[in-house]
């Protein structure tokens, strides 16, 4: 059994400190990125520079994150990468399902008319743009949002407070993250709650970050390849 490295895990402060940091940097570089935009303006983006202005906020910001926290990147977050099949095939599993039930929920409880999230205006750009959307959301999005949430934070929380709180605190800040995309839409915040508190109880239990990654990285393609259908 390996012996992970505690004295790397973050006080609370410090993850919130990188929260912070990450959100700040996510929002100035996509600003900049839409600013290059010819002719553009708060009322008309084009869907190509807003898919770039994703994947460059996304793919800059996680990369600064894991240089700045590369003691824990090193010794906690990379050991904790470890495969193992029954929880990998469930992990699968509930992140088709959970998908597919909230698609389901948003045919009995729609979306308002006026709700255009980021993703929704940047898949509607060439073929380059929606393989950006695609990389963004399947590949960076899952890797570096369960090292940020249920690396990170959840693991300061747990040091100093134990299960119960990193689960319901780590989901409720992960929901916050994400508020700013879906705050018109009770289904979509309650839906990524549920799902915040269900990557971390899988990454508990399972002792791994893998698990989690792979649950949240199917939720996002489930969700992106038949939703979009």
């Amino acid at each position: 059994m390996q012996i992970l490295d505690q004295k790397t895990i973050p006080s609370i402060a410090q993850a919130f400190s990188l929260l912070l940091i990450v959100f700040l940097l996510m929002f100035v570089i996509g600003g900049l990125v839409l600013v290059f935009d010819p002719g553009a303006n708060l009322d008309n983006i084009s869907a190509n520079h807003l898919a770039l202005s994703i994947f460059l906020s996304m793919s800059i910001s996680y990369m600064l994150l894991a240089v700045i926290s590369k003691p824990y990147w090193l010794t906690r977050f990379i050991p904790q990468l470890t495969l193992q099949p029954f929880w990998l095939a469930g992990a699968l599993l509930a992140g088709i399902l959970c998908a597919l039930l909230v698609l389901q929920l948003q045919v009995y409880f729609p979306a308002p008319e006026n709700l255009d999230t980021s993703i929704s205006l940047a898949l509607t750009g060439n073929l380059w743009a929606s393989l950006l959307v695609y990389i963004s959301v399947i590949l960076i999005a899952p890797f570096f949002e369960e090292y940020l949430f249920r690396g990170i934070l959840f693991e300061s929380l747990l040091k100093q407070w134990g299960t119960v709180v990193a689960i319901l605190i780590s989901a409720f800040i992960f929901t916050l993250f994400h508020l700013f995309e879906y705050h018109q839409y009770w289904v979509a915040w309650i839906s990524v709650f549920c799902l915040a508190l269900l990557l971390a109880i899988v990454r508990h239990k399972s002792q791994s970050m893998l698990n989690p990654i792979v649950l949240h990285a199917t939720y996002n393609t489930t969700l992106l390849l038949v939703g979009s259908n």
